[in-house]
């Protein structure tokens, strides 16, 4: 009986062995993703039918495609070329260009005198009155080549008269008191002030003076006065003590310190100077603007970036109509790019239609 039973056992074996075998031949086909086929295959590279096992490890196939692109060479011919502009300065701008002898052509045919290479960086380098025949040139190339030309604003720059000159002459017309108190850092920032024609944002760092400075521009439009500064509550009085201090040629009780939410007080005949808080602005934002002040100081001007703001609003409304802006600020913007948009569209209106118009510019220029 032993014996019997090891002989049906192999047989059974054997037979189990077989139908494997023949259901591995019927499964072994596979389909790939786009209708081919191919045979199974074991680790060992052995078609199943040829080795007989109870497991079996099934490799899907893959199409794969031919990349013809570096036996024939058409990859670098279909490439498109990339160009970037970067305005260095206002005299001069910088090329950043994929090589393309197009390219090469253009910028070798301008002035000498006017364009440079820059082997070290790989950069050309032209002045600034070329850009409008580089740029025509650029986009008239076939095929056209990725062109990213100087942003709008950048162009509307270039195209505003140039500052004018200030001399020491004329700013030595300034009060003599507060004049001789300016380091000469200060004179230069003064010179800054009136050559833009009394629309700034000054952002020097703390403790270099922008008080002093600011008064000093406002004391060289005095002919736009009354004054209105907007600061921060905690700092009202010390602008009148400065005020005190630096400009001794105005009496001290012209100054008004604004401690009431009072129409009154804007139309003493006495009153030169107004000095109110941020929150007391808005609050008497339709009497300021009633007042129509033409030379405005905000200090601590980061106060008014968020333009969703009451405070920003005002702000924006009474800047607009003075012809003197000067906006004051260690930490104009200390998170994000868009933080500057409020604060230059007080002082510079044309230049920014929106807050992302002016994020694009940065990150472009930043690249």
């Amino acid at each position: 009986m032993g014996t019997h039973a090891r002989r049906r056992g192999r047989q059974q074996t054997k037979d189990s062995t077989k139908i494997m075998e023949e259901k591995i031949k019927a499964s072994a086909i596979v389909s790939d993703y786009d209708g081919s086929y191919g045979r199974a295959t074991t680790p060992h590279g052995v078609k199943p039918a040829d080795r007989p096992s109870t497991t079996f490890t099934f490799r899907r196939y893959t199409h794969r495609t031919r990349d013809n692109s570096k036996s024939t060479g058409t990859s670098s011919q279909l490439k498109c070329p990339v160009v970037r502009c970067v305005l260095k300065s206002r005299q001069t701008f910088v090329v950043h260009a994929d090589y393309h002898p197009a390219l090469v052509e253009i910028f070798r045919s301008m002035p000498k005198e006017k364009s440079s290479y820059n082997a070290s960086t790989k950069t050309w380098q032209f002045s600034t009155d070329l850009y409008a025949l580089i740029a025509t040139s650029i986009e008239r190339l076939q095929p056209p080549v990725n062109f990213e030309g100087l942003p709008q604003i950048a162009l509307r720059v270039l195209r505003e008269p140039k500052v004018r000159p200030v001399s020491d002459e004329e700013l030595e017309n300034v009060d003599e008191a507060i004049y001789k108190r300016l380091f000469s850092y200060q004179k230069h920032a003064l010179r800054f002030i009136v050559s833009r024609n009394g629309r700034v944002l000054l952002a020097d760092e703390m403790g270099l003076g922008k008080t002093i400075e600011a008064l000093a521009a406002a004391v060289y439009y005095k002919k736009d006065w009354p004054l209105l500064i907007v600061c921060p509550s905690s700092v009202k009085c010390t602008w009148a003590e400065e005020i005190t201090e630096n400009v001794p040629s105005l009496d001290s009780s012209s100054i008004c310190v604004v401690n009431a939410s009072t129409e009154k007080v804007l139309h003493e005949p006495k009153n030169r100077v107004f000095i109110l808080s941020y929150d007391f602005m808005v609050s008497m934002e339709k009497s300021l603007m009633a007042r129509q002040f033409k030379i405005i100081i905000m200090d601590e001007c980061h106060n008014i970036k968020n333009f969703k703001t009451r405070r920003y609003q005002a702000a924006h409304n009474l800047l607009k109509t003075a012809r003197r802006a000067l906006l004051l600020s260690g930490t104009p913007a200390l998170s994000k790019p868009s933080e500057l948009f409020t604060q230059i569209s007080c002082v510079a209106r044309t230049y920014f239609e929106d807050s992302k118009n002016l994020v694009n510019v940065t990150v472009m220029q930043s690249r």
